[in-house]
């Protein structure tokens, strides 16, 4: 499920119409509508549960001083028991984002990412993963911007900043191309 945070604790966001969490039905625009509300109510935090979230469609923004948080699962590298000899599947993962790498997730002034770990959306096992990098999994777009506690797998760059951001970021495993980017 999803949920939206403040300093009372869990208040829920409600029944997000078209929030899926199978990693096959696009949650774009739901999790959009939960970040946007998250900003417009003043709870300032929206929590991901242990799914697989497709985002599609469009760029995923999160707004100034807004956190997207996901828990109940971590990356890692998770070997898939139905198949001999078993390798690493990260279809098979909690809590991560599939990224359709003709989008990114763009990071407000002041926010916060904790715990999201995302791949691309055509990614299935690792053997896959070299041979389709592309894309960029997250652009800073405002001053202050946090990544941490997260994986990023798979895209040609994990984050770019434009060099003119202060970009916090603590404890990112990233396998990509080109890694971190800070364009002139």
């Amino acid at each position: 499920g999803i949920a939206a945070l403040n300093g009372l604790g869990i208040t829920p966001v409600g029944n997000i119409a078209g929030l899926r969490g199978d990693g096959v039905t696009d949650d774009t625009a739901a999790i959009q509508t939960a970040l946007n509300l998250a900003a417009s109510s003043g709870s300032y935090e929206v929590v991901l549960g242990p799914k697989q979230y497709l985002v599609n469609s469009a760029n995923l923004v999160i707004p100034n001083r807004v956190t997207l948080r996901c828990v109940g699962g971590t990356m890692g590298e998770f070997k898939n028991p139905n198949v001999n000899p078993p390798v690493i599947d990260y279809s098979i993962l909690p809590c991560y984002i599939r990224l359709n790498p003709a989008y990114t997730i763009q990071r407000g002034a002041q926010s916060v990412v904790d715990g999201v770990n995302v791949a691309p959306s055509t990614m299935q096992q690792a053997i896959t993963l070299v041979n389709n990098f592309a894309g960029t999994a997250f652009t800073n777009m405002g001053s202050d911007a946090m990544l941490r506690n997260s994986t990023i797998l798979g895209f040609d760059q994990c984050a770019v900043d434009n060099g003119q951001q202060r970009d916090r970021i603590e404890h990112v495993y990233c396998d990509a191309r080109n890694g971190f980017l800070q364009s002139q």
